[in-house]
Order: C-alpha cells, then structure tokens, then sequence
C-alpha cells in the first residue's frame, strides 16, 4: 500500500503539476535528495499502478458540492480526432477531443498510440503533453502527464498514453494542442473547442463564500474579506498536536463566461514578504521565478469553480510552493493535503530546501 505521501504526489501529477528542478544552482544539497527520493517514489508508485497508466485523483466530497471524477469521455458532445505517424511509420499517436468542453471538468483529451507495422514495437517512455491557448494568450502550456514504463505493442494493437487532463477554468474558445513522445516528439494538429456557458455569472461576493465553504477547516482563523483581500489570521491544523502556523489568507475572482473562478492563495507565515501569486506556483519555486526573503514560506492555491447554482471542485490539493529553514538536523514535516472532503496531515519531508509540497512549515523552525 502506498503511503500518503506518495498517494499525494500522484495526485499532484493528475492535476498536471510539473516535475520537480533538478537545477543544482537552485537546489540545496538537502533539497536534491529530496527531489531524488521523490523521483525514486514516482517510478515505484507508477510500477504499482496497474499497468503503470493514468493516474487519477480520487475526489474530495462536501455537502452541496459537485465532485466530479475525471473520465476519459470529456463533454460527451462529439469528440474530434487527429493524428500524427513517429519517424519511422510503425506508431501513430491519435488524440480524441471533446469539441466542447464543461467547466470545472477535465479536458477529456485522450491519447493513444498504435501500432500500424506488421510487427511488435518497443514504446519507450510514452506520454502526451498538452497546451491550452485562449482568446487572451496562452492558458496552460505544455505540461506533460506522467510517462508510462516501457512496454512491448504488438502489431494492429493500441495503447492509452498518460496526458495532462487540467480541470477547464477557461472561457472559450480554447485552442488545443497535443504533443506525443516516446524517444522523439511529434506535434499534432491543434483543434479549436468551445467551452460550455452554464448560465448567468455568480455574485462575486457570493462566489467567494460559497468556494470557502467548499473546503472547511483549514481557512476557520483565516478567512479572507469579503471582497476576497487578503486578512491575516492562523491556519487550523489537521493534526492538533501540530503548532500553529500564521498566514495571510486571499481569494481572487476571475469572471468567465457564465462562471467565476474562485482562487484560494495562502501566504505562510503571516509576516512572510509580499508575493505575487504567479499562475503555475512552479515558476516561483524554481529556475525562472524566486521566494522572496530568506526564512521558511509557503505559498499554497487551490481553485474552485462556481457557476449561479454550483460549486464544482475538482477535489485536487494542492498547487504549492515552499522553502523550509530547517531549526534541527533531520526535522521532519508533515504533509498536508485535502482529501475525502476533509483536511489530513500525514506522510513526512524533510525540512530545508525548496519543494512543491505542502507541508506545515512551522515544523521546520521548532
């Protein structure tokens, strides 16, 4: 059985959250075990997985809340499809995509390869990568699923390839670029969807009390203003022998066409520097971005979609970035991650460096 660490970066990795920077002029020496043990952890995860396919996130539950499971079926109203043969004409990668796509749902963009020679083929490290460009520029960019380990296709026989599968938090129309790689990369068209309008915009102020609603707990000693500024305040440990751990609590609204997205950003410790939330939290944690100051900082997003009459969570935690200052050698931190519609600490990092975990920081500096 995996443990709860592990079970968390699987869920991090369904939700397309980037691998971690091996960049050593980033990394700490503590921080570079770290980022190898995880790898280590995701090969092993991925073995135990059957097949070693797509993994998905199992989702959090609450009260009035739509939990939806990612399905491979998308918006189930015509699906198109694109393909592409690899170099040497024995694979070809075939993208099915849903031509309208619902908010607060995965993409339900598919891949598969197939084997179109008249004999076996070895298919090395197969994946897909997916890029989502909107009306305003890029909205995800290409970020890969999880790769599959090697296997063997025999000829006329096809295969699901792992792709990123990110929850839809964009008006359309959306362009939809698919990648396919296995020892090389090959692009394949790009199809233009749209993107369902559930009905007339919610209140903003009611947008943002129904999305904290969504995930009690954490937020009880920390709830943004009204308008969704920030307020500073203590987070509710899962664990109450944890200590405490002040933050800075906001939530942001971004209006869509017939829907608001809710984004819940927390700022630990409440006196840490200002920081702007950057749209992938990787692009602060690692090369290309900075956490500022020199202490130990979390910043933690997660966002919930919210249409006139529902709240739709993906059940996915969370999009994290952080550096720990360790106060002992060999300090440990609990993970913390949202899951069965509450909030849980368990598993352990090590404190010092910087990662894309959420973890309770205060640990580190006891």
């Amino acid at each position: 059985m995996m443990d709860e660490r592990t079970r968390e970066m699987l869920r991090r990795m369904a939700a397309d959250v980037p691998p971690l920077s091996t960049d050593a002029a980033m990394l700490t020496r503590r921080a570079r075990r770290r980022v190898a043990r995880t790898m280590v952890s995701m090969v092993v995860a991925f073995a135990v997985v059957a097949g070693g396919g797509i993994v998905l996130a199992r989702s959090g539950a609450g009260r009035g809340i739509i939990t939806p499971t990612p399905v491979s079926s998308g918006g189930s109203k015509g699906f198109k499809e694109v393909s592409a043969p690899f170099a040497d004409q024995r694979l070809r990668c075939v993208a099915r995509i849903p031509t309208v796509l619902q908010p607060g749902r995965p993409t339900g963009v598919t891949v598969r390869f197939e084997n179109v020679s008249g004999e076996t083929v070895s298919v090395v490290l197969p994946k897909g990568s997916l890029d989502i460009a909107g009306h305003t520029g890029p909205a995800f960019g290409f970020r890969s699923g999880p790769m599959r380990l090697p296997t063997m296709l025999a000829a006329g026989d096809s295969m699901l390839v792992p792709i990123a599968n990110p929850t839809v938090r964009w008006s359309g129309p959306l362009d939809l670029t698919v990648r396919c790689e296995s020892g090389e990369v090959v692009a394949l068209p790009s199809v233009r969807v749209e993107v369902a309008v559930p009905g007339p915009n919610p209140d903003r102020a009611d947008a943002i009390r129904r999305a904290l609603s969504a995930r009690p707990g954490l937020l009880d000693r920390c709830m943004p203003n009204a308008d969704g500024s920030a307020r500073a305040g203590a987070l509710t440990p899962p664990d109450p022998s944890l200590p405490p751990l002040t933050a800075r609590c906001a939530a942001v609204v971004t209006d869509e066409k017939g829907f608001a997205v809710v984004d819940v950003q927390i700022v630990a410790p409440a006196d840490a520097p200002t920081v702007e939330f950057a749209d992938d939290l990787n692009q602060i944690a690692f090369p290309g971005g900075d956490l500022p100051g020199d202490g130990s900082i979390a910043l933690v997003r997660w966002r919930i979609i919210v249409t006139a009459d529902a709240v739709i969570d993906d059940g996915i935690c969370c999009e994290a970035a952080e550096r720990t200052v360790a106060g002992a050698i060999h300090t440990l931190a609990p993970s913390v991650f949202w899951e069965d519609g509450r909030w849980k600490a368990a598993g352990e990092a090590a404190c010092g460096g910087i990662s894309n975990g959420f973890t309770w920081i205060s640990v580190c500096s006891r």
